[in-house]
């Protein structure tokens, strides 16, 4: 395992470690690399790692924890701090994971919920990116952040959209960014609901009971089962799917597979968080339209 993580150079700003292999001898370990980098730096080592939570995508990404949690606690019990951990991720129910599930490297670490932009400074410093002819109020431009779920990069393509597009007749600058951000947000609404067409009813069900239950999602137990064929229950007859365990975790692993919802080692949750306010939005089951086609039969089904 740590010979996948075996370095040959490192390289930060400001300072270039290359190491030499020689002939019979193993590159140094990550834990004697970090440790060799601070004596030669003089500081302590702080690795920032930002989306943390993709590591759990791979085996390979879980291993890395481990690797480095095996490091800070050789490194943080010599004589001086050498070696500091800190790793930041956009999604909540994903970052709550790696510290509660039990297998996970960093089980019981501590975490905090960070700052987020959408102070005035910040949004007087948005708004003058876009020059003089965009001057919305900052309540407005507040609403909209929020709209945005607090991403800058989205609240910036929503501004730089009304500057490029321009604004309706009589319309002021606060009316036209609170309707490119909905416009926005609606499109990308609207791109979820195409793809739940092609989910099967069990899967569209135990979907709506992930974006009802958040973290207390236990979709194997009795109630949930209760939950899930009241959903089921606009299908009529034989077109009723079974709900058991085996149909659920089909369903759960196709979701997966769709990139609706994720799981690492711990919990399933939603891929977006935004998904569970959406998937309210709609009916839990949503059958989708037979083709005219399928109704037809003899010469017309052939014209048709």
């Amino acid at each position: 395992m740590f010979d996948r993580l075996s370095l040959s150079r490192l390289k930060v700003p400001g300072f270039e470690w290359e190491f030499k292999g020689e002939q019979g001898v193993r590159d140094p370990s990550l834990c004697e690399s970090l440790e060799r980098l601070s004596d030669l730096a003089k500081q302590t080592v702080v690795l920032i790692i930002d989306e943390v939570q993709q590591t759990q995508s791979t085996s390979l990404g879980r291993d890395v924890l481990y690797m480095l949690k095996s490091a800070r606690d050789h490194l943080n019990g010599c004589d001086k701090l050498k070696f500091r951990l800190l790793a930041t991720g956009s999604h909540h129910e994903k970052i709550v994971g790696l510290v509660l599930d039990k297998h996970q490297a960093f089980l019981g670490a501590n975490m905090e919920t960070m700052p987020t932009l959408g102070e005035e400074g910040y949004l007087r410093w948005e708004r003058a990116l876009h020059g003089p002819i965009f001057q919305p109020s900052l309540p407005a431009m507040a609403q909209v952040f929020e709209i945005c779920l607090r991403r800058p990069a989205d609240f910036h393509k929503v501004c730089r959209g009304v500057v490029t597009a321009g604004r309706y007749a009589e319309e002021t600058d606060d009316e036209a960014l609170i309707r490119f951000a909905r416009g926005r947000v609606d499109v990308e609404k609207r791109q979820l609901f195409v793809r739940l067409q092609s989910l099967e009813p069990i899967e569209q069900a135990v979907l709506r009971l992930l974006a009802e239950d958040g973290e207390k999602f236990t979709p194997f137990f009795p109630p949930a089962k209760r939950r899930l064929n009241a959903m089921l229950a606009v299908l009529e007859g034989e077109s009723r799917p079974e709900v058991s365990d085996a149909t659920i975790r089909m369903a759960l692993d196709r979701l997966c597979d769709a990139k609706l919802i994720w799981r690492g080692d711990g919990p399933y949750v939603l891929e977006e968080s935004q998904f569970a306010d959406w998937l309210l939005e709609r009916d839990p089951v949503v059958l989708a339209p037979v083709p005219a086609k399928v109704l037809l039969q003899g010469p017309a089904a052939e014209a048709a």
